[in-house]
């Protein structure tokens, strides 16, 4: 398991001081890793105690411990980085080569860093759901009303709320008595406090709240059951990608239509035929 995932699922438990420690640890894993203590309780402003407590509250043994545990996450992502550093060292100042090659470079991460096991959790959980309740905005508006629309052709109950209605129409918000209702939250920079508030609202009812978003740590992904990140190079101004967004949640959906496929089939030829004789689509 990586150590982010570690860090965002002790996250909520731990106390201020350690929490402060924790998302040093997270922006700075590679400094984290060779520094001492003193150093570390330096930077951070923090006590040298507090900085060891934080590896026993993650589960390792020791801070050496947990030391030698980021160094080994880091020798196995090393290669990968290398060669998107070398890449990048080479490419020819020409945007839509840049453009594509970054996207081909983030999906090969996300291949080699995607915990499987998460999205099986995901696709078991949006199956099982009485209901389920999207929410994206600004940068996550287009993947959230895409994966809206794919899911709501393969189940019943699926509802994209809108940031008109989860303000002024509550009732999109408001769960069936008795449903196991999920809410899929996709959350990229620049962050909406509304996706916020939407997660307050799920967790006050007792939902599950699954979020897509860019790392462990961004404020929707602290309130997540479950929380999948994929790389969006944020760092960059002109080669933002949501490719891997898109591909993340193609995953999820074909998951989930390969979970049921005869019934989804079914389902989706009377939607098709519905909207033919209709005239909802031209060919």
């Amino acid at each position: 398991m990586k150590i982010e995932d570690i860090v965002q699922r002790k996250y909520n438990e731990l106390p201020t001081g350690q929490k402060r420690v924790a998302e040093y640890l997270l922006q700075n894993t590679f400094k984290f890793s060779i520094s001492t203590v003193a150093q570390l309780a330096k930077k951070i402003n923090i006590s040298e105690t507090t900085v060891i407590r934080l590896s026993y509250a993650l589960g390792f043994e020791s801070f050496s411990d947990m030391q030698k545990y980021i160094k080994n996450q880091f020798l196995n992502e090393r290669d990968l980085q290398s060669e998107e550093v070398n890449m990048n060292k080479r490419e020819e100042k020409n945007l839509l080569n840049l453009t594509v090659k970054k996207d081909i470079s983030i999906l090969k991460s996300m291949i080699e860093t995607l915990d499987m096991d998460k999205v099986s959790e995901v696709i078991e959980l949006l199956m099982e759901a009485s209901e389920v309740k999207i929410a994206g905005y600004r940068a996550s508006f287009s993947p959230a009303h895409w994966f809206f629309s794919k899911l709501s052709m393969m189940r019943d109950k699926v509802t994209l709320i809108s940031s008109a209605s989860s303000l002024n129409s509550p009732g999109d918000l408001i769960p069936m008595k008795g449903g196991k209702v999920v809410f899929f939250l996709l959350s990229f920079p620049s962050y909406i406090s509304e996706t916020l508030s939407i997660a307050n609202i799920a967790k006050e009812q007792g939902a599950k709240i699954i979020v897509i978003s860019d790392r462990m740590l961004s404020p929707v992904a602290r309130m997540a059951d479950i929380c999948i990140t994929t790389n969006i190079n944020v760092s960059s101004e002109n080669l933002i990608s949501v490719s891997s967004v898109h591909s993340l949640l193609n995953l999820i959906a074909t998951g989930v239509e390969l979970s049921n496929a005869k019934d989804i089939s079914k389902r989706v030829r009377m939607i098709n035929d519905m909207y033919s004789k209709n005239g909802y689509y031209l060919e």
